[in-house]
């Protein structure tokens, strides 16, 4: 149980540095991130998805589900992955680029990493029939939330009309 409470106490902590970091970015841009700030935002996200799939081998309640709820739960956790792992090699190699980018994946989602992760947020716990990891999940959900109300704001402040009328046409 110790072991449990650390390991969700470190998911939890991570997660909150994640939030202050899209409060600091927004409230005060920083003109250039360099290598250094970069590092320490993939360090910190790197602890946030070892905590959190670690977390149910701890869990000192796991339930059994019916079989139709682990496959959903690794359906979910695998369609994240490809998300996230798709997402990141469309936007290799971009990160210089000032277009809005509309297409592939972000043609179905204005935040196609952050369904990702709501994706594995709920489907990890399913697939591992751990209720206490589903239920930090959802917490861990809530912050994915402001991430992307915060990424908005930065893409409206930047983007104006273009970035309103690309949110109207695409959900999340």
């Amino acid at each position: 149980m110790a072991t449990f409470i650390l390991v969700a106490g470190i998911f939890n902590a991570t997660l909150f540095a994640r939030s202050l970091y899209e409060f600091v970015i927004r409230h005060h841009p920083l003109r250039r991130i360099g290598w250094f700030v970069f590092s320490l935002v993939f360090l910190n996200m790197t602890a946030i998805w070892m905590s959190w799939f670690t977390l149910p081998d701890y869990d000192p309640h796991l339930f059994e589900l019916p079989a139709f709820i682990h496959i959903l739960g690794l359906a979910l956790s695998l369609l994240g992955v490809l998300l996230f792992v798709g997402t990141t090699i469309q936007l290799r190699g971009m990160e210089k680029t000032d277009a809005l980018i509309e297409r592939g994946l972000f043609r179905l989602f204005r935040h196609p990493m952050y369904v990702g992760f709501i994706l594995w947020l709920v489907g990890f716990p399913l697939y591992r029939g751990s209720f206490a990891s589903l239920a930090l999940g959802l917490f861990g959900i809530v912050h994915v939330f402001y991430w992307q109300v915060m990424e908005e704001k930065k893409l409206v402040d930047h983007y104006g009309e273009q970035y309103l009328a690309y949110r109207k046409r695409v959900r999340f």
